[in-house]
């Protein structure tokens, strides 16, 4: 029975791990250039060229009901392929949910995620589903800069050395999310990931719905040799602003729900963005009650 149990585990952590490469777009070619990954998505090759500016998307973006994105700025057609920008893309349901994927932290998802979110408030969302599901980190820089779009004033993250020496990222609290925020996460949301997600759940403005994150919370530091290789060293731990360190524990939703790999690939299903909407949806017709009370 253990082992069975174990083989149920591991067929599951596949399932994930192959979800998560597959909204990172590994199944389509790849190729670094000065910094920047462009990625080509066939759309699952289920449609043909792009037209009138427009593409539908046969991706998990269709679960929510809106499956048109526009081609501008956005992405550039290139025949029956779409270039799409990197890590980040959205999509609406109703024009009132929003949603927004980053599949890393890297130096232009900042400009990728500001220009999502303007669309989405553009479009009238009324509250975000921020997927991290897959998501293994990236640079604390960008995370921190993202994080000053979403969060309250107050900190962000700390880090703290063996000899106690504290450095702290905080947000001044100018660009505040009123919206309301859901949050995904899984097991492969790490180190960066998990920084913007213990910020949001520590300061009570959004749910986070999945299953306990990673639970890397170590900043590293590479030091290349002169031999070609490198080291890389621990210099400190960091801690969300309630001081929790998550090294080796990860963070635990609000509301879990482990993902269901059959589902995903015999039905086309994605539990827990479904389950991320159904919380949303609670949301929404608390505040919309709230209005009404008031009225």
């Amino acid at each position: 029975m253990d082992m069975e149990k174990a083989s149920e585990r591991k067929r599951q952590s596949i399932l994930r791990t192959e979800l998560a490469w597959m909204q990172r777009g590994a199944r389509a070619r790849s190729t670094k250039q000065k910094g920047r990954i462009q990625r080509f998505e066939t759309l699952r090759d289920k449609k043909g060229p792009v037209e009138d500016g427009k593409v539908e998307m046969e991706s998990i973006s269709s679960r929510l009901g809106r499956t048109t994105i526009e081609i501008s700025d956005l992405c550039k057609s290139y025949g029956d392929k779409v270039l799409v920008k990197d890590y980040t893309y959205f999509f609406l349901k109703d024009d009132r949910i929003g949603y927004i994927q980053i599949t890393e932290f890297d130096t232009v998802t900042l400009d990728q995620f500001t220009e999502a979110l303007a669309v989405c408030r553009g479009k009238g969302m009324e509250g975000l589903i921020l997927d991290l599901r897959g998501n293994p980190g990236g640079n604390l820089s960008t995370v921190c800069e993202i994080a000053r779009q979403i969060l309250p004033e107050g900190l962000i993250v700390y880090t703290e050395d063996k000899n106690g020496k504290r450095t702290e990222y905080s947000c001044d609290g100018e660009h505040e999310m009123t919206e309301e925020l859901v949050v995904l996460v899984d097991g492969n949301s790490a180190s960066a990931s998990e920084i913007l997600a213990g910020a949001i759940k520590d300061y009570g403005i959004g749910t986070l719905v999945g299953t306990t994150t990673f639970g890397k919370g170590i900043v590293q530091r590479i030091i290349s040799l002169t031999d070609g290789s490198a080291v890389k060293l621990t210099v400190s731990h960091y801690y969300t602003p309630n001081g929790n360190n998550i090294h080796e524990v990860g963070i635990e939703p609000d509301v879990e729900i482990a993902f269901d790999g059959d589902a995903y690939y015999n039905d086309d299903v994605d539990n827990q963005l479904q389950k991320a909407i159904e919380v949303m949806n609670e949301k929404l017709g608390a505040a919309d009650g709230q209005e009404e009370t008031a009225a």
